[in-house]
């Protein structure tokens, strides 16, 4: 939400009837819930004196910012449409979602929690997530797939746990021409990568 009013108006959002922020003068409200579920947004915009001038509303399905994907969410397709770009922090917990997962659909992610309960990420499976900066491996996993993070261009920082056994070719590799950031890896002592 942006508000350009004036030094004299204010402006307020609520969250089903609680207020989320206030301003004065002109500024932007950047807002997203933790939680998902239907949500009605109020904006009242009021004068110097504090009378409501203005007062608008919607409801609509809102999607958290941090998502943990279960088998409860599966088939993915029934997640997917218009939600996924908002998602910025997710937790794979189940090899069913991994494996059913389209990482592509996620342009805004920035980290990944792979957690006990995978034991295979799949090739390709988070290739080209150029958003995303940080990943961490749960000790279950014991393969990471050829190419699993190729591309991931921002990507920095990596945590791989214990279990991992292999990892296949070019995992966290990125082609010459695409400019990419340092990467920081823990892994365990010996893992080629």
């Amino acid at each position: 939400v942006t508000w350009a009013g004036d030094e004299a108006g204010s402006c307020e959002l609520l969250a089903d009837g609680g207020t989320i922020e206030s301003l004065t003068g002109a500024g932007d409200i950047d807002w997203q819930p933790e939680q998902g579920g239907v949500m009605t947004l109020t904006l009242k915009t009021r004068d110097s004196s504090g009378v409501t001038l203005a007062e608008y509303s919607r409801t609509f399905d809102v999607v958290p910012r941090n998502v943990t994907l279960s088998d409860e969410d599966l088939p993915l397709d029934d997640f997917y449409p218009g939600l996924c770009h908002w998602v910025t922090n997710l937790t794979i917990a189940s090899q069913a979602v991994m494996d059913a997962f389209i990482a592509t659909d996620f342009h805004n992610i920035q980290s990944v929690i792979i957690s006990k309960n995978v034991t295979n990420i799949p090739s390709n499976a988070f290739k080209d997530c150029s958003s995303l900066v940080s990943v961490s491996i749960s000790h279950s996993v014991t393969n990471i797939g050829q190419e699993a993070y190729f591309g991931c261009s921002n990507l920095g920082y990596v945590i791989i746990g214990v279990g991992v056994e292999s990892v296949g070719e070019n995992a966290f590799g990125c082609d010459d021409s695409t400019e990419h950031v340092p990467m920081t890896v823990h892994a365990p002592e010996g893992l080629e990568l």
